[in-house]
């Protein structure tokens, strides 16, 4: 009775097969309420089913109830396909059970059988069958297993075992029923888990395509808004428009620049508090200029109420960054080149009517980095000028329309990224240099891929291991910065080797706290990655572009604290630019 050992209850076949001191036995195992004192074997088989089948609808009904709550609630959809297809490994395995229990007992009759017929068979051993050994009582089979040499432990084995060990042994039998149910067993489990996995994963990619979708189609409605403005923006024509715009010039220095081990600013503002804050300010923001907040975001001439629309509004509100719901969605605006901006630079921004910018950083080798905004801050250019006077152009959104994406015809994510540590240098160096892995027929714009999860994942991550943040800091310590030497020498030679490479700087949070106030934190990390990698390594800043994520893109799709979702990852998205030119 191996259900008796397993804790399992017995199928209806199997209790009719059980006798008088079966039933006892099962009785006492299960204590089950009844008196078999003076019953027939089958009244107490009927009185035991009774039993049995009473307490199996006791103890489903608070499930379904469980079930009728969290189905009421909503709530674990993937656990319960989890659970759904476990259910269906039980079931499979308990019909295995069913099958290996009556094979034994077929067994045990057979050895029964033995006992009273003839024991003659073990005089011929040369030429022995399974028939035979089912008609072999206990001391013949010790007798074959003597003559055999098998090694095959006799004592405290019973009969039947004995009789299956001396068939397998022999090559009588391919394997004994228990482990054939075992095996059979192990098989089914493991697809069904494989499928559950599968399963999960699909509807996890499901979710990842609807959400690309959703940003996919805010990309477009802004591209088409950018191309309702009809002229091109004044930043990027030619120079005689320089007479129509306003000029600033300044020194960076150690004060005014921003470093990686700076602390984030984690009082914000919120609602109206927030906007009308962020317009009040002026020229204290890390001297960029007298326009405003919005020009210390690198936001141009307009305010920031005439940026956004009617129905959009301010949520939160730092001194260095401003998150603002549009369209439903959160996004962080800030200057794009603060990163760019070294001790010793010099700083020249024109902005224009329209609020576009032309930003010049001229550093102290006569080497220039030019860089383009819109008027919402949105960088569309980034040029790195030689002290020759040769121009690399390191990325540009104005030089053609993009076509809109379309999700669903995007190859998978790309599945190569790596988790670096200072040991990684061999996976790190193919994630660096990664190609597309599918052929796209198509290029990007940079917009698309910070914008657009399904875009920016066809390329892999690299995620930073030796990163770790404490909470609500942005901080990166001179320890942590070391353990990214590998990182920034492979970037620098990568840079060397193609100098209008493109590499994004990503920040990630967990779900824990204010959305808005996880989007900015987020970023802020993310500039703090870029810095160290600038400070620490000298990768060239131009090459780096920057963007928080917050807590919309989890690494693992579970709620709260989580440490794999508190990440910052850096990923080569020059692929995803050039894929038309290459």
């Amino acid at each position: 009775m191996a259900f008796l050992d397993a804790g399992q209850t017995p199928t209806e076949a199997q209790i009719e097969q059980l006798n008088k001191g079966e039933l006892l036995k099962l009785i006492k195992a299960r204590d089950l309420d009844i008196d078999p004192r003076g019953m027939p074997p089958e009244d107490l088989r009927a009185a035991v089913q009774a039993e049995l089948a009473e307490r199996t609808d006791a103890n489903a009904e608070p499930a379904q109830s469980e079930d009728r709550e969290r189905a009421d609630t909503g709530e674990g959809v993937v656990e319960e396909l989890a659970q759904a297809l476990s259910s269906s490994v039980d079931e499979e395995q308990a019909q295995v059970e069913t099958e290996t229990q009556a094979d034994t007992e077929t067994e045990t009759q057979a050895d029964a059988n033995a006992r009273t017929g003839d024991d003659t068979t073990s005089g011929n051993l040369e030429e022995l069958t399974r028939q035979d050994l089912d008609r072999m009582d206990r001391n013949a089979l010790i007798e074959v297993i003597r003559r055999r040499d098998l090694a095959i432990e006799v004592q405290n084995t019973q009969t039947a075992e004995l009789r299956t060990s001396v068939s397998r042994e022999l090559g009588l039998m391919e394997n004994s029923p228990e482990q054939r149910a075992e095996q059979t067993g192990d098989t089914l489990g493991d697809a069904l888990e494989d499928a559950a996995e599968g399963a999960v994963d699909e509807i996890r990619q499901s979710l990842d395509i609807g959400e690309s979708e959703r940003e996919a189609e805010t990309d477009r409605r802004r591209a088409e808004e950018d191309a309702a403005e009809g002229e091109p923006l004044a930043a990027t024509t030619d120079a005689e428009t320089d007479a129509e715009a306003e000029v600033t010039t300044r020194t960076v220095t150690e004060e005014s620049s921003r470093s990686s081990d700076e602390e984030f600013e984690t009082q914000l503002t919120t609602g109206a508090e927030a906007t009308a804050g962020t317009q009040a300010q002026s020229d204290d923001d890390d001297g960029l200029s007298t326009l405003g907040k919005a020009a210390a975001l690198g936001l141009g001439a307009l305010a920031l109420n005439e940026i956004l629309g009617a129905n959009d509004e301010v949520v939160t509100s730092s001194r260095d960054r401003v998150v603002v719901r549009q369209n439903g969605e959160l996004r962080v605006l800030k200057n794009d080149d603060v990163h760019l901006q070294r001790p010793g630079n010099e700083v020249q921004t024109s902005t224009y009517k329209d609020g576009s910018t032309r930003t010049v950083i001229t550093r102290a080798d006569g080497s220039k980095v030019i860089t383009v905004r819109a008027a919402d801050g949105r960088v569309l250019r980034r040029v790195r000028e030689r002290p020759d006077g040769t121009r690399v152009v390191i990325f540009d959104d104005t030089q053609q329309e993009y076509e809109p994406v379309n999700v669903r015809e995007l190859p998978r994510p790309d599945e190569r990224g790596v988790t670096y540590s200072r040991n990684d240098s061999a996976a790190l160096e193919s994630a660096l240099r990664a190609e597309l892995a599918a052929d796209v027929d198509r290029r990007f714009s940079l917009r698309q891929v910070r914008n657009i999860r399904s875009v920016r994942k066809l390329m892999p991550p690299v995620t930073l291991d030796a990163v770790h943040f404490q909470t609500d800091s942005s901080v990166i310590r001179p320890r942590e910065a070391e353990d990214l030497a590998d990182l920034g020498r492979q970037m620098v030679d990568v840079i060397n080797q193609n100098p209008d490479e493109v590499f994004l700087v990503e920040g990630h949070t967990d779900t824990v706290g204010n959305a808005s106030y996880n989007l900015a934190l987020s970023d802020r990390r993310a500039e703090s990655v870029a810095l160290a990698l600038i400070e620490y390594f000298d990768v060239p800043p131009e090459n780096l572009v920057i963007q928080g994520y917050g807590e919309s893109d989890l690494a693992v799709a579970v709620r709260g604290p989580e440490r794999a979702n508190r990440r910052a990852t850096v990923r080569r998205i020059t692929p995803l630019l050039r894929r038309a030119e290459r």
